[in-house]
């Protein structure tokens, strides 16, 4: 697949992201950070369903009261953020607890971090089910009853030591974390203990403490980091190589951290450090040399991790702010670098939370070390150095590399202090506050310069503004304010606080539940008695405020007062009917110039329009209008209104597509700035307005004026003035395919120049996936099968890269010609599917390879099946650098040169026996799989030195075979899959489960298949089968009765994969094929079954392979047949019965379930057809 020569744009090929099976949108959405999930969860309820599950599922509650605030930004994806919502507000979230919500029940993880005792308490209280754990403590007996396995983090100290020894008598696991100080000395004994101990933070580093840790049994532990604080000066002789290398298996040291207590030199550091063979990340405190003689001693291209303090800078400016200097400091770790910290006037925390965490600091003001900082950044990252890097701090900033900031005064204002009072007073000066709870949230964006937002300060949220008043910061600049829709306590709440600014509602419709005391407050109302009352008492001559007027139904002996209203320039009619326009003919209102008018809701199809309007109003001071019919009815005279509408230059136009092309064409060329159609006759959401050609017609006359154009077909867009000026956030589009549509539309909208002053199309809202960094959308790229890369890699570039990447990597090779091909469809997701690019065709493969195409290099790891030596051979010398793997061979030698650690399967004969003996002298861990026959009776004894070994099939099941395995040493190997084939009728008295209880690890069998090579009854395979208690997967070969014993007696739900294959069945079909009999035997498995698999014609084959894989085979071809099997399905999953079934197998027929976000399943037939 090469870029040069594909093509993108094809919509029918477009990958329908939403259209995924429910379980790899779960795990999509275990791979995002908890803003991304929000945004996904606003999509549709499938995915708010998924979403709440995800945020609630682990929950990690930060007291930012007594520790600094977890910064929470959706540019983080390390582990932490991944995994945990976070909470920086305890008290917050202790009272959404306390109101017993119905999304706590999906709580099954909390993380506490300097947690107060009531808190506990109460969290213990509420979610009794929660693992409720305390991260990190230093004094544990303010907490009553507190369990000491849910602390994974203390100070060791004499309270917690008591606490500790009272409750534990012999080993404790949970505590990973542990700090020591003077007071530890005498304590030590405890460590022990500590089987799940691994990080050790060393507070006060003498002598006399690393004597002490010497015998306290430290060293038995694998310590993966290790904090070093305070190195006393005192003892600045002190040997830290020495001292620790007896104490800490220094190669299990992952993370490192020093910090002297003062500015002494340790001239072994850089020792210690080189003997920490696999450290990959490094905190380090110290004099610019001390770091620098450290940097150089570091392994090049180890570490992810780094953080340097220059805790003595001269001038005030460490030189780590040096471009030339840092690269002497970190240009050894290009590659690897992920995380980058320098500090030199602030203090960055050692712990392993800082590595995949961030705090937030007070930002940097001054204007010089902004700019430094920056230019810094840029330096680092330029010429695509460092490509692994993902996040920059400095001494006090987190740097959010291509981040869009909200609005350019917020950047601007950062620059330095003179810029930062200039930019408040704006922000502050003009508020508006759109109360998003109740009416719809404005979308905020740099890209907006429209008067509303060059004037306003937009906040969707009037609650978040209230707490900020309280605190009186800058209150004083704030010069006007204007709400929408507010809620009348916070309308109130804000009066009172801010008695000197000018605060102006927008538009009420109840003038009585804002208690208005001044009338000049209010811009737009509606015409109704309630306002019309309060207007009369509080106005005694014109009025001068009322921009905008709504009139209604009860408007009609009211509509008197619009001649004081001097001011009104913008009117509403809803409805709009012959006796609301016949009362404005008489009211002389054409004396005022409107600017503003929206007809809502027409219900005069039979009238003339413009007759009617022209002798209410003035049409020449008409810029804006707007109808919406209450019907599909046709307003054949709307074109003779729109050209006497001569300063027309916003229009809002509803109505069936016939309409809207009429009212279009009847435009003056180049009149409109902005235009908004929303087709009604739209049929499933679908207009005509979307085809470019046809949409063409409607906007071409408008192309060198038009500036913002909003299509809708399925949604119906607010007409309003605000509306011209701002884009409202809405649901975004679910439909992937419509998406890319919207996004082509654009394009061809914008081509060639088209439309120059166009800068705002609406369409709908977007799915933010592809908006996710490349790391995320490749980790995703990792749960989707190669059929689904393929679709997504056709949406652009960018994509189009990151999935030949995912395709390449990792390929497997069926050779078909000498075994049965594999199907490849699009709705497979076993692990097999999911991790490999398969090829049927190793000729088509092989002629890729010498066709040296450029992507051959993007190839990790090739494993093939069947293959040819030559065939083998040519890739060897082909692709020297890929990890080439034979999956199962029978026979070894036929390949010249081969090494038998790239096997991972093979049989026992003699011929591999001799050469697995020439090759390994001690022990194999490559061999997974091994095929033994009556042949490999005298070779049983190489099995000892495969301690890789996992399946094992044994064919030809005799007494005399099992009693060779006793001595084979077997027994001493976790065998996960057992295979017991051709169990002969002579051998029927063998008693199974006394033989193999002998021979294997019983507890230790994931997956067993048995197959007879008669009918006969084997009386204690039952008995077997019950002592198999970790059974997940089954093959069970055998007459009916056999397997109905068999299936009863398996524990209830404790079965994912099931192929049962009935070799007696009747001239018609076996019995399993009836529902009720087959219920029988599989009814117990309902919950957790996620593959079923039954036979009576075909023979499906037995091992691991076949659990995650599908064979072709030749189709069903008899019609009765695949009618029979489609119905059998249907019932097996009838009510929701089977919620894990993925894939039914009957005979040479599979149907794959796929089940959807929203609920719904659908029952795919496998077809050829369907295949690559």
């Amino acid at each position: 697949m090469e870029y040069q020569n594909y093509q993108f744009g094809r919509i029918d090929d477009y990958f329908p992201i939403l259209k995924l099976p429910k379980d790899i949108i779960s795990q999509i959405f275990g791979l995002l950070n908890q803003l991304d999930v929000i945004r996904l969860s606003k999509v549709n309820k499938a995915l708010h369903t998924l979403g709440l599950a995800k945020l609630y599922h682990s929950v990690f509650a930060n007291n930012a009261y007594d520790c600094i605030e977890i910064a929470i930004w959706n540019c983080t994806y390390t582990p932490f953020y991944i995994k945990y919502t976070i909470i920086n507000s305890v008290p917050d979230f202790i009272k959404m607890i306390q109101k017993r919500g119905p999304n706590i029940q999906l709580i099954k993880e909390i993380v506490l971090t300097s947690a107060e005792p009531g808190v506990y308490k109460t969290l213990k209280k509420e979610l009794p089910s929660a693992v409720i754990t305390l991260e990190y403590e230093t004094d544990l007996t303010k907490f009553n009853k507190l369990d000491i396995s849910d602390v994974t983090g203390m100070e060791l100290n004499t309270q917690n030591y008591r606490v500790f020894n009272n409750q534990v008598t012999d080993v404790n696991h949970s505590i990973k974390q542990l700090s020591i100080n003077y007071e530890s000395v005498s304590l030590l004994g405890l460590i022990s203990n500590l089987q799940g101990l691994e990080t050790l933070t060393i507070l006060s580093v003498t002598r006399a403490m690393f004597n002490k840790l010497h015998t306290s049994g430290i060293s038995n532990l694998k310590i993966k980091r290790l904090f070093l604080e305070n190195c006393s000066r005192n003892d600045s002789n002190l040997d830290l190589y020495s001292g620790l290398n007896p104490v800490f298996n220094l190669e299990s040291i992952e993370t490192f951290g020093f910090r002297p207590k003062t500015n002494f030199e340790y001239p072994d550091l850089p020792l210690l450090i080189n003997n920490l063979s696999n450290l990959s990340r490094l905190f380090l405190h110290g004099k610019s040399n001390t770091l620098y003689r450290v940097a150089i001693s570091l392994r090049p291209n180890s570490l992810s991790f780094l953080c340097l303090n220059d805790i003595a800078p001269s001038s005030g400016q460490s030189n780590l702010f040096n471009y030339d200097k840092l690269m002497r400091f970190i240009g050894r770790q290009e590659k690897s670098l992920r995380k980058l910290c320098i500090v030199d006037a602030s203090y960055h925390f050692m712990g392993n939370e800082c590595v995949d965490r961030i705090s937030k600091f007070e930002p940097e003001y001054e204007y010089r070390k902004r700019v430094l900082y920056h230019e810094l950044v840029e330096q680092i990252l330029d010429d695509r150095k460092f490509l692994q890097m993902n996040r920059i701090l400095d001494e006090r900033k987190f740097l959010q590399l291509n981040t869009i900031l909200l609005n350019n005064v917020l950047s601007l204002l950062k620059v330095n202090k003179a810029l930062h009072t200039l930019g408040l007073a704006k922000l502050y000066h003009s508020i508006y506050f759109n109360d998003a709870g109740i009416g719809t949230e404005i979308a905020i964006s740099i890209h907006m310069y429209t008067p509303f937002f060059l004037r306003y300060t937009v906040i969707n949220s009037i609650y978040d503004f209230m707490r900020m008043i309280k605190r009186r910061s800058n209150t004083h600049l704030i010069k006007e304010i204007v709400v929408n829709s507010p809620e009348p306590d916070g309308y109130g709440a804000l009066v009172n606080l801010l008695p000197s600014v000018a605060i102006t509602l927008e538009y009420v419709t109840d003038l009585i539940i804002y208690a208005v005391s001044d009338i000049s407050a209010v811009k737009g109302m509606e015409l109704n008695n309630d306002n019309y009352q309060i207007y009369v008492d509080k106005l005694t001559d014109t009025n001068h405020s009322i921009k905008h007027l709504t009139i209604t139904y009860e408007s009609s002996n009211l509509l008197w007062i619009i001649n004081g209203l001097e001011a009104l320039e913008s009117i509403t009619i809803s409805p709009v009917t012959i006796a609301i326009l016949d009362e404005l003919k008489y009211l002389g209102i054409s004396n005022l110039k409107l600017k503003e008018l929206f007809l809502e809701n027409c219900s005069v199809s039979g009238s003339n329009l413009y007759r009617d309007l022209k002798q209410v109003l003035k049409l020449d001071s008409i810029e804006t209008f707007g109808f919406s019919p209450n019907t599909d009815s046709e307003y054949p005279n709307l074109e003779l209104l729109i050209p006497h509408l001569s300063n027309l230059r916003c229009l809002f136009l509803h109505g069936r597509s016939n309409t809207l092309y009429r009212v279009a064409i009847a435009l003056r060329p180049n009149s409109l700035s902005f235009l908004c159609l929303h087709d009604t006759s739209s049929s499933a959401g679908r207009s005509n307005l979307l085809n470019y050609d046809k949409l063409m017609r409607f906007i071409s006359r408008q192309e060198k004026s038009l500036r913002k154009l909003c299509i809708s077909g399925a949604s119906l867009h607010l007409m309003g003035h605000v509306c011209i000026d701002c884009v409202y956030v809405d649901d975004p589009e679910e439909d992937y395919r419509k998406i890319v549509q919207y996004h082509e539309l654009v394009e061809q909208i914008s081509d060639q120049g088209k439309f120059p002053q166009l800068h705002t199309i609406f369409t709908t809202g977007y799915f933010p996936l592809l908006k996710l960094p490349n790391e995320i959308i490749t980790r995703i790229f990792g749960l989707l099968n190669q059929i689904d890369v393929l679709s997504f890699s056709k949406v652009n570039k960018a994509l189009y890269t990151l999935g030949l990447a995912k395709l390449y990597h990792s390929v497997y090779i069926n050779n078909s010609s000498d075994c049965s091909e594999i199907a490849i469809w699009g709705y497979i997701y076993t692990p097999f599917y999911i991790k490999y690019t398969i090829i049927n065709s190793i000729d088509s493969f092989i002629t890729m390879i010498q066709e040296r195409g450029s992507n051959i290099h993007l190839i990790k790891e090739i494993v093939i099946n069947s293959f040819k030596p030559a065939a083998y051979e040519k890739l060897i010398m082909d692709l020297p650098w890929v990890a080439i793997t034979l999956e199962y061979e029978t026979d070894l030698t036929k390949f010249n040169k081969l090494d038998t650690s790239d096997v991972t399967g093979m049989e026992l004969n003699a011929q591999n026996y001799h050469l697995l003996n020439n090759q390994v002298t001690d022990i194999n861990y490559s061999i997974k799989q091994l095929d033994t026959t009556y042949f490999s009776t005298n070779l049983l004894g190489l099995i000892s030195s495969l301690q890789g070994l996992e399946t094992i099939s044994i064919s030809q099941v005799t007494t005399e075979i099992l009693n060779k395995f006793l001595s084979s040493g077997i027994s001493n190997l976790k065998i996960k899959g057992l295979f017991l084939e051709n169990c002969a009728r002579s051998e029927s008295n063998l008693s199974l489960y006394l033989n193999l209880t002998e021979i294997f690890d019983l507890e230790s069998i994931e997956t067993f298949g048995f197959r007879p090579n008669t009918e006969f009854e084997y009386s204690d395979l039952p008995l077997l089968i019950t002592n198999l208690p970790n059974l997940k997967r089954l093959f069970l070969y055998g007459i009916s009765s056999t397997l109905y014993r068999i299936c009863t007696i398996l524990p209830p739900n404790s079965i994912t994969f099931l192929c049962l294959h009935d070799t007696i069945w009747l001239p018609d079909r076996s019995i399993l094929f009836n529902y009720e009999n087959l219920m029988k035997l599989i009814g117990h498995q309902e919950k957790y079954l996620r593959t079923l698999c039954i036979s009576d014609t075909i023979f499906h084959y037995m091992g691991n392979g076949c659990v995650d894989r599908i064979y072709k085979y030749e189709p069903e071809r008899e019609n009765r047949k695949r009618v029979l099997y489609y119905e059998l399905v249907e019932q097996i999953l009838n009510e929701g019965k089977f919620p894990q079934l993925n894939t039914i197998m009957l005979n040479n027929s599979s149907y794959f379930i796929k089940r959807y976000i929203s609920g719904s399943i659908e029952i795919i037939p496998g077809r050829d057809e369907d295949c690559d």
